[in-house]
């Protein structure tokens, strides 16, 4: 698989040669469960460090990842799960798993809908081996952004699901 087809490297139309995607960035490996890389993520670096960044460049994200691929599925892998799957696995801590949306559509169909993205995670950790008595899952909706609802990269940024690990007490 060569650099544009993995989604190391984009190719514009009018290019004869493929650039880097993560250029600028500091990029990490995503694990699949057998801690094989799947593709990769990558956060922007600060704009004042970056004096030959172009328009292009300053524009863009702050993260992103690799694009989907036959190895790299976003749907199908939890992110940190091969580094984190001892400590789930562990017997006195309990999962909470909160789900959430953006602020479009309802507030009733939203609350619903972070739900179902909270179950989801837990029905991947679940065919996984792990307990389903384990997890708790705490629906919340429009509630808690961490991004404005006003652009389409703060929605996309609302609309997640987080896992926390707590002590049992």
């Amino acid at each position: 698989m060569h650099g544009v087809e993995a989604g190391l490297a984009l190719r514009k139309s009018e290019q004869k040669t493929p650039y880097d995607r993560f250029r600028n960035r500091v990029v990490f490996p995503i694990k699949n469960e057998f801690g094989r890389i799947a593709g990769f993520g990558a956060r922007k670096l600060d704009d004042s460090s970056q004096p030959q960044m172009d328009k292009r460049d300053k524009d863009s994200p702050k993260y992103i990842n690799s694009p989907e691929t036959p190895v790299y599925h976003k749907g199908k892998l939890l992110y940190g799960l091969y580094q984190n799957k001892d400590a789930i696995r562990k017997e006195d801590m309990v999962i909470i798993v909160e789900g959430y949306t953006d602020a479009y559509g309802q507030a009733n169909y939203n609350m619903k809908l972070s739900k179902r993205r909270a179950e989801s995670v837990v029905n991947y950790l679940v065919n996984k081996g792990v307990e389903r008595d384990r997890f708790t899952v705490k629906p919340f909706g429009e509630t808690n952004p961490v991004a404005s609802n006003k652009t389409k990269e703060g929605r996309a940024k609302n609309r997640r699901v987080v896992v926390k690990l707590m002590q049992k007490n």
